[in-house]
């Protein structure tokens, strides 16, 4: 917030209404968060503003309201308000969306270490390299492929990285294995 009048060497002049510029604010509050997190960073916190609005920032959350002095104070005060209400409500839905990123993540990274780890058993068979026929049939990997795809892709709440992880086993081992592909597949 800033004044919107004139600062003169005999104190606040009149208003000046060219303050009220809208095309203003991004530039004020670009330059008030570089000022902040200057001070962030000299105070020795990680932590840095943002300037921009989550949907700016490409950030699937959802913006709190605006509370107000008034509705501010209440709150303080213990006494619940309509504003303070739909604010607990928001930070309640964006604390359990970015939990559920969280464990997306952490399951996106199992899947990576368990296709690898599959791909690394894969290569150690004898069918990759070469030793075996290949119309002998490659039964072990795949029926493993099999079991974890039906253990992957069943069940109440299947998660789209189950999904996936199935997708993969089943596109992966119920092709045909060309050793040459199994040696040029990378997983990541």
């Amino acid at each position: 917030m800033v004044t919107t009048r004139d600062i003169t060497p005999e104190g606040f002049g009149a208003k000046n209404r060219k303050w009220n510029d809208r095309t203003l604010i991004d530039s004020w509050r670009k330059e008030w968060g570089n000022y902040a997190n200057r001070y962030l960073e000299r105070a020795g916190l990680c932590a840095r503003i943002d300037h921009r609005s989550y949907e700016s920032q490409g950030v699937d959350l959802i913006p709190s309201k605006h509370i107000g002095p008034a509705a501010a104070t209440m709150e303080r005060d213990g006494v619940e308000t309509r504003v303070g209400k739909i604010n607990r409500q928001i930070e309640y839905v964006n604390k359990r969306y970015m939990d559920n990123q969280v464990s997306l993540e952490a399951e996106r990274l199992s899947i990576v270490a368990e296709i690898e780890r599959i791909r690394q058993e894969a290569l150690a068979h004898p069918l990759a390299s070469g030793r075996i026929e290949m119309d002998e049939p490659f039964h072990d990997v795949s029926e493993r492929a099999d079991q974890e795809s039906v253990r992957f892709s069943s069940g109440v709440g299947v998660s789209i990285g189950d999904r996936y992880k199935a997708k993969l086993y089943r596109d992966l081992w119920h092709s045909e294995l060309d050793p040459d592909l199994l040696k040029k597949t990378e997983v990541g």
